[in-house]
């Protein structure tokens, strides 16, 4: 019954907000005042097999229902918000933002993408979830987000400090970020587009709310709320940690290849540090001659658009590897599910039309344990997704 209120009252308050928004934007016609909204609804249906019998959760279940609202105020001004009705805080993203001729600031309660894969849109993904290290994942903090641009490359520079969630346990995990990504787009030739970029990261934790018993693991078991793979497939709990990431994506005409290297240097305050290594490649191809549309001022792509009148369908396939050994004398003897993982996922997207898309999915994940014997679980997920 909490639940539901809590939804319902969601709704109401945003009714509200837009209602508001609509007659600003009526009234102020004069001014160049824009107002715009859209959003998708995501349900999945998994199924799970363990190489040990292992009874995982299988079923259908509401992955995602998001919506997005912008608008514009004499060209200078402008503003984001971003609901997402299956997280705990149902506002992901609320800034307003300032641009120049070469720059923009954004401030507000902003999330820093790491990289390529987590600064694209979940509804726009070739793959249902990602498969990047969690711990390194987007965050959505209060701060601020200048980008400087070009017609050459793209910077931006992050640096935020996490909302504070009162609780009786008063505990606050993060206590700030900082992050800086460029990409530049360096081959422009007419059916061919080549994107190079780098990510730097710096994560700092509360100490006294980190110990080597939560160090990084894997865990093999299946989760629904997971957003980063079909498995969660790891743990991560460090007191601080640098991430170093290169992306890589090319796109011609109906091909689109993806792949991005992450180096983790975790801290352990006074015991010893960690590096860690994630890596992935995928390629998708448009069977119906589409091309995937990429945005050089953000530095990511989106769906394509269908040609045909049964919609377009494509087929994509990735393989990525994390190794998450602890080599470290203090941490091997006190983590006994570190070790290695590697994925093998194929999927195949229809696009129906500009309104509806449905995913397949198949995953394969081994996993090489230091100390437990190695695992191999495998996963089909269906995904039909509503936009709007």
């Amino acid at each position: 019954m909490s639940k539901c209120l809590k939804f319902l009252k969601s709704i109401l308050l945003l009714f509200v907000f837009l209602s508001g928004m609509s007659l600003f934007a009526i009234e102020n016609n004069d001014k160049n005042v824009t107002f715009n909204s859209k959003g998708y609804v995501q349900i999945d249906h998994i199924f799970w097999k363990g190489d040990k019998n292992d009874d995982f959760l299988s079923g259908a279940f509401l992955k995602n229902v998001g919506l997005f609202v912008d608008g514009e105020y004499d060209n200078s001004f402008s503003y984001f918000l971003h609901f997402n009705f299956r997280l705990k805080y149902n506002l992901s993203q609320a800034y307003i933002r300032y641009s120049g001729d070469f720059w923009n600031i954004k401030i507000g309660k902003v999330v820093i993408p790491f990289s390529l894969e987590e600064a694209v849109n979940s509804n726009h993904r070739v793959f249902m979830e990602r498969c990047l290290l969690e711990g390194i994942v987007e965050n959505s903090f209060l701060g601020f987000i200048v980008d400087f641009s070009t017609d050459f490359y793209n910077l931006s520079v992050a640096v935020v400090v996490p909302e504070l969630v009162y609780s009786s346990e008063k505990k606050q995990s993060n206590k700030y970020s900082f992050l800086v990504r460029g990409f530049t787009n360096p081959i422009k030739h007419t059916g061919f587009m080549c994107h190079l970029g780098f990510n730097y990261k710096l994560i700092k934790m509360h100490p006294e709310e980190n110990s080597p018993l939560g160090s990084v693991m894997f865990k093999d078991i299946s989760s629904f709320d997971a957003p980063h793979s079909l498995l969660v497939s790891q743990l991560s709990s460090l007191p601080r940690y640098y991430v170093l990431g290169f992306e890589f994506l090319g796109i011609w005409k109906s091909l689109c290849v993806q792949s991005e290297f992450t180096f983790i240097n975790a801290l352990w305050r006074d015991y010893e540090n960690e590096v860690y290594n994630s890596w992935y490649i995928q390629t998708s191809f448009l069977l119906t001659g589409e091309s995937r549309i990429y945005d050089f001022n953000s530095g990511i792509y989106f769906d394509p658009v269908p040609k045909l009148s049964f919609g377009a369908f494509e087929l994509a396939f990735r393989y990525s590897h994390s190794n998450m050994m602890n080599n470290g004398a203090l941490l091997r003897g006190v983590s006994a599910r570190d070790g290695k993982k590697d994925t093998f996922v194929c999927g195949v997207n229809w696009f129906v039309n500009k309104s509806l898309k449905l995913q397949f999915n198949y995953a394969y994940e081994e996993f090489t344990y230091r100390l437990l014997n190695s695992r191999a679980l495998s996963g089909v997920g269906f995904r039909i997704q509503f936009s709007f």
